[in-house]
């Protein structure tokens, strides 16, 4: 079978009454695996998952071609993860966890690395510092080729798309390391959010 596209703009997903500290997060079909987490009306028209206290969240994926995009808000001094290819829904830094993260870091870079299932992690490419701007809404998108090949974008106006520009590695990058994945796994800081979700397994 194909990989199950996730294609959510928040319309249709209950608003949290109370903070989720486990399982299921509303009808979002992202599961709460550790921190704190609800769902937040932004504007009455656009949800939002949002992350109360640090922590985890995923969604069953096995989607490992195709793209991956998504609005996250970065809060200043927190690293906002997006493991869009992973074999389990542990964190990052933790043995057993392989696949592919999407970083926007406290340093505010935007970062690609590959997660190697021994609790480390290889940087795959990454921006200068201050290259992305604190408390604010970043639009990101990820494509992977059947040939391998990562490219990252990303956009501030969710209008025009800029292709992130390496100050260390590549971007493009070919990295055929992993091409299986279970989960897409939210690792978030304090205050971060994200929505606006598309993951669909081919390149629009």
């Amino acid at each position: 079978a194909s990989p199950r596209a996730y294609i959510a703009d928040g319309k249709g997903w209950n608003e949290s009454v109370a903070n989720v500290t486990s399982g299921d997060l509303e009808n979002t079909d992202f599961k709460v695996q550790s921190g704190t987490w609800k769902v937040v009306d932004v504007d009455s028209f656009n949800k939002q998952i949002k992350c109360i206290v640090a922590g985890r969240a995923s969604i069953p994926s096995e989607q490992v071609y195709g793209t991956w995009e998504c609005e996250i808000y970065h809060s200043a001094s927190t690293e906002s993860r997006v493991y869009f290819i992973a074999n389990s829904s542990i964190a990052h830094g933790s043995s057993g966890q392989s696949g592919y993260m999407i970083s926007l870091l406290s340093t505010e870079r935007i970062a690609l690395h590959r997660n190697n299932g021994d609790g480390t992690s290889t940087t795959l490419f990454q921006t200068v510092q201050d290259y992305i701007p604190e408390n604010t809404l970043i639009r990101l998108r990820i494509t992977r080729k059947t040939n391998n090949q990562f490219i990252v974008y990303f956009s501030l106006n969710g209008l025009t798309w800029t292709e992130a520009v390496e100050e260390s590695g590549s971007n493009p990058v070919i990295d055929a390391t992993y091409t299986a994945s279970t989960n897409v796994v939210l690792s978030f800081g304090a205050l971060d959010a994200i929505r606006n979700i598309r993951f669909i397994p081919y390149i629009e």
